[in-house]
């Protein structure tokens, strides 16, 4: 049979078939849907939503690396920071304190007592003294350009630590100002001095009342020395204090407590074996 022997044609799909025809009548096929082209590498990193963004992946995981690495070292850093500056201020404070423990066992340290010499003696220009004083350095240390003094008040102050930080500090002036003044003590040595108590008469005067400026009390008075020794060291520039507060008391034979008040006696005195310095107060730096 004829239909046998010529050779059977290929079945076309009915989409190529409609696009032959297309073609056949001179129009351009319509393509619906391109599918997209399958990545290279697979993603390993989540890329922006919004925007192109060109950067590998492998680039962003590298930056991500990197930022935590140093943001991990940087944290590191810091409490390195912190336990190396805790560990220089305990080093600081320990060799403050040997410091200070090296300076208070090689310092010098002065004392300071004093005597009444002669008797209390009232007359026209007021009540007058005589006192010595005796400095001994019992450190280890010389104690230079030594500089003492002292404040007779005709009675006690109402604010006595007060007027004895006054009185100190303004020794310290012509001591620090001048440094060619002063004594020096060698460690055990001591030496003497003399001082006038010298109270004037219008600060013993009747009309005046305790705790007034004028520091008296009706006639009679309860005097008070204030001795201030500042001095210094050879290994270091501080000023060293050393400060005591006495009252002069009226030891009245047969009189059991002594009389911190004496009355003034008018060109009259007091014998020296009557009267005594009592201790009041001492403070040293």
């Amino acid at each position: 049979m004829q239909g046998d022997d010529e050779t059977k044609q290929p079945e076309i799909p009915q989409d190529q078939a409609a696009i032959k025809g297309d073609l056949a009548l001179g129009e351009s096929p319509i393509i619906q849907e391109i599918p997209p082209t399958p990545s290279d590498s697979p993603k390993t990193c989540k890329t922006s939503k919004h925007g192109n963004d060109n950067t590998p992946p492998w680039k962003k995981c590298l930056e991500i690396s990197a930022f935590v690495v140093g943001l991990v070292y940087a944290i590191f850093t810091a409490l390195m920071y912190c336990a190396n500056r805790d560990s220089a201020d305990a080093a600081k404070r320990a060799a403050d304190t040997a410091a200070k423990q090296l300076e208070m066992a090689e310092r010098p340290w002065v004392l300071v007592n004093i005597e009444i010499d002669t008797p209390l003696i009232f007359d026209s220009s007021g009540a007058h003294a005589g006192l010595v004083a005796t400095f001994k350095n019992i450190g280890h240390s010389p104690a230079i350009r030594i500089w003492p003094d002292a404040e007779i008040l005709p009675i006690e102050p109402i604010d006595m630590a007060k007027e004895r930080e006054r009185f100190c500090r303004e020794r310290e002036i012509p001591q620090s100002t001048n440094p060619s003044i002063g004594e020096t003590l060698l460690p055990g040595g001591d030496t003497k001095q003399q001082w006038a108590m010298n109270i004037s008469r219008k600060d013993i005067g009747p009309e005046q009342k305790v705790g007034q400026d004028s520091k008296t009390a009706n006639g009679s008075i309860m005097p008070v020395v204030i001795v201030c020794v500042p001095y210094r060291s050879t290994f270091n520039h501080s000023v060293y204090h050393t400060e005591r507060i006495f009252h002069v008391v009226n030891t009245a034979e047969g009189e059991k407590i002594p009389a911190f008040d004496m009355r003034v006696v008018d060109n009259g005195t007091i014998p020296r074996e009557r009267l005594a310095l009592h201790p009041y107060a001492m403070y040293a730096d």
